[in-house]
């Protein structure tokens, strides 16, 4: 196929040429698959037609008034999402060349196109510009962006996992995944969109990055990050392990919940709790309940949103109405704190209400 397309809620991206690079589109549909739909033809408008070309086309000579300066695409502490580049302005388009991964885009922002020049360096560049235009597209809409992990229990009700760096959010996810057998939704993203005052969750495709201390309690992900060439042990893993979802998927044989899942619980957890085992206790104070939308991430809040200006951000008033907007629903949710690092048991998870809900039409 020549042309693809990737399709997300309300957003659709267009990609021609594709037999120029058909690995890396291969690699790239492969990594999105997973929550994206995948076609040959577009439904509406894509909000941007990316051509896809080898990176040894891409000249700078072909832009002689182009005055290159250093900009940072994204700074990380996994060292294969320290992305950076030199950027230049010529008329309508804006030129990113970063010849550390052998990417180039050019970006017209009038004619809703792109020119991505790409290598075998190119994947985790080119994924992160495909997740930022659909994430300011889908802020445009509507569609709220949490930070937090999901997952679906077996009545179909969306869980929300919330909390700061360090609080324990994946530990308690694969604890529900890989042991009570919940679908799994996502890992560190989660995309909300308002359905007759009840909230629908979307996950999010990524790349796991865990630590030694989450790995060690799942043999089965051990097993098979070995097999994908990965050495797990707490003597060489200083640092977290960056891996692709396709590993945790083998391990925990998951099925990975596409279409919106009402959410009906939030969980605030605390693996740094010294217990005997987790405990799972109601949340009554609205405080503690509202600390919930502190979690909620907008590109206007984030310094390397700007890197490029094909697609303006949501202004910070906008996203202050999302946010209020969103108040009247909390009051139809559960909160729970989930405190200890211990793997929580099936009696444990019972407080949590059973109820299903019923969804009518979409407000955007």
């Amino acid at each position: 196929m020549n042309n693809r397309v990737l399709r997300f809620l309300n957003s659709e991206i267009l990609f021609t040429n594709c037999y120029e690079m058909q690995t890396e589109i291969d690699r790239i549909f492969n990594f999105f698959c997973s929550h994206f739909e995948m076609d040959e033809n577009l439904i509406g408008k894509p909000l941007a037609t990316i051509e896809v070309n080898p990176y040894e086309q891409f000249n700078r000579g072909s832009y002689p008034t182009a005055e290159f300066e250093n900009v940072v695409i994204r700074r990380s502490s996994a060292k294969e999402f320290n992305l950076e580049g030199d950027k230049a302005n010529v008329d309508d388009l804006e030129i990113i060349d970063s010849q550390g991964t052998g990417t180039a885009f050019v970006l017209n922002s009038k004619k809703k196109t792109v020119k991505a020049y790409l290598s075998i360096g190119s994947h985790v560049q080119f994924v992160e510009l495909i997740r930022d235009l659909i994430i300011k597209h889908e802020e445009h809409c509507g569609t709220l962006i949490l930070h937090a992990a999901a997952a679906v229990d077996h009545h179909g009700n969306g869980i929300v996992i919330v909390g700061n760096k360090g609080a324990g959010k994946s530990t308690f996810l694969l604890d529900l995944v890989g042991r009570q057998g919940y679908n799994f939704i996502s890992g560190d993203k989660v995309f909300i969109r308002n359905k007759n005052g009840i909230a629908l969750l979307y996950g999010w495709p990524e790349f796991p990055h865990l630590g030694y201390d989450t790995l060690k309690g799942h043999p089965a992900l051990i097993e098979e990050l070995s097999k994908a060439g990965y050495t797990i042990d707490d003597l060489n893993m200083k640092e977290k392990l960056l891996f692709t979802s396709d590993i945790l998927q083998k391990a925990f044989g998951y099925a990975v919940k596409k279409n919106g899942v009402p959410l009906r619980n939030v969980i605030f957890p605390n693996v740094q709790a010294a217990t005997e085992k987790t405990s799972l206790d109601l949340v009554h104070s609205i405080d503690r309940k509202m600390k919930f939308l502190k979690h909620f991430e907008f590109c206007c809040d984030n310094y390397f949103a700007g890197y490029h200006n094909y697609m303006k951000m949501l202004p910070p008033k906008d996203c202050k109405t999302m946010v209020e907007k969103f108040k009247t629903i909390i009051e139809t949710l559960n909160f729970y704190s989930a405190s200890g690092a211990h793997p929580i048991n099936v009696s444990t998870l019972s407080i949590m209400n059973k109820e299903k809900v019923e969804t009518g039409g979409e407000d955007c």
